[in-house]
């Protein structure tokens, strides 16, 4: 073959390469684009009006009710005059797991589970801030503007928008992007997952076993279980290492009963964290079971754009380790507040708090 014919026959291959390349990055482009279009968008305002009824403080199903007995009573919670803190280079995100007993989102739902997720995109860091529900916070916008109430009720009064300008302001975070995720997905991630390994104490296995039974749980009060369809069967729970399908990891990291709201947050964690281990190990078909089932119940006011930037980000973030706080960090000294939903709430030092979350995130504080 002449050298002319062998430069034609190498060029004819290169563009063949090319093209199976350029096929093989637009049917990837679009698959991936087509698995983000099951989210659903939102600027995160609540679709329900949320007016007052005359004087009549306003009653939340199955509100939290919060023991500030022992604290010192403050009248009044108001945001810190601490400036805010904003790299380029970082990325905040509201995580919001809301507490549906179902797979489709309610505006009637409380943020049941919030955490704020930091992102260095220089040192590719991550840190996990997880946020105590039971915080007293004075409503920042709508119809309540000015009444002090619990921060996981915000979100059942202004949606994700007013919980984005409470945890904005209260902990002078620059922060207007979030996730919601309706927490019954968490159930269904860990059943595609196959079940996770959750360490159980003596007194935990006891009273989930209890009431996963419909059994009486005294001298603690009882909670619901809810039992997902096409689930395997629970095996009777033990001290240890226990392997939990959906509804008793759920059911797990939702107890507080028997101990406090603070031991529940890590159980929250405890879970999530397994369920990062047990992701780990899925093959490509799980993988498009899990975006096929689990996004259409995530609702989120990122592009889709931004998400695909986030998504060829991600593997930068690969293997590395995750940083942890729980806020607030004064449990001991915080006073307590009465909330006009009734009931009480944890009154912290934000302006403590929302300095330990900048150096948390940032090195440093304003």
């Amino acid at each position: 073959m002449s050298g002319k014919k062998k430069g034609k026959a190498v060029t004819a291959i290169l563009l063949t390469l090319v093209g199976v390349l350029f096929v093989v990055i637009a049917g990837s482009f679009l698959l991936i684009h087509a698995k983000l279009n099951k989210i659903q968008y939102s600027d995160g305002v609540s679709g329900k009006e949320r007016t007052i009824n005359g004087d009549q403080a306003p009653q939340i199903e199955d509100g939290l009710e919060i023991d500030i007995s022992g604290k010192e009573s403050v009248d009044s919670v108001s945001a810190p005059d601490v400036e805010t803190i904003a790299e380029d280079n970082v990325l905040n995100v509201l995580i919001l797991g809301t507490d549906e007993r179902g797979y489709e989102f309610s505006d009637n739902a409380r943020a049941d589970c919030i955490m704020v997720l930091s992102l260095n995109k220089e040192d590719h860091s991550i840190k996990l801030i997880s946020l105590e529900r039971g915080m007293g916070v004075e409503i920042l916008d709508g119809p309540y503007k000015g009444k002090v109430d619990l921060l996981t009720h915000c979100f059942h009064w202004g949606g994700a928008d007013l919980m984005l300008k409470e945890v904005s302001s209260y902990f002078k975070l620059d922060i207007d992007k979030y996730v919601r995720v309706n927490f019954s997905a968490l159930a269904k991630i860990i059943n595609i997952l196959g079940g996770i390994d959750v360490e159980l104490t003596s007194v935990e296995a006891w009273y989930l076993n209890a009431v996963k039974n419909g059994e009486s749980t005294k001298p603690y009060r009882s909670m619901d279980y809810y039992v997902y369809e096409d689930e395997p069967a629970q095996e009777y729970l033990k001290e240890g290492t226990n392997h939990l399908y959906g509804s008793a990891a759920l059911a797990y990291s939702r107890l507080r009963r028997i101990d406090s709201d603070w031991q529940r947050v890590e159980r929250q964690r405890n879970v999530l964290q397994a369920v990062s281990d047990k992701a780990k190990e899925m093959n490509i078909k799980t993988l498009n079971k899990l975006c096929d089932e689990i996004l259409p119940m995530v609702q989120t006011n990122f592009s889709s754009r931004e998400l695909l930037g986030l998504i060829f980000e991600a593997p930068k973030f690969v293997g590395k380790e995750m940083d942890e706080l729980t806020v607030p960090v004064d449990r001991d000294t915080m006073g307590g507040i009465t909330t006009f939903s009734g009931g009480g709430a944890f009154a912290p030092d934000y302006e403590l708090n929302a300095k330990v979350i900048q150096e948390f995130i940032y090195g440093t504080a304003k």
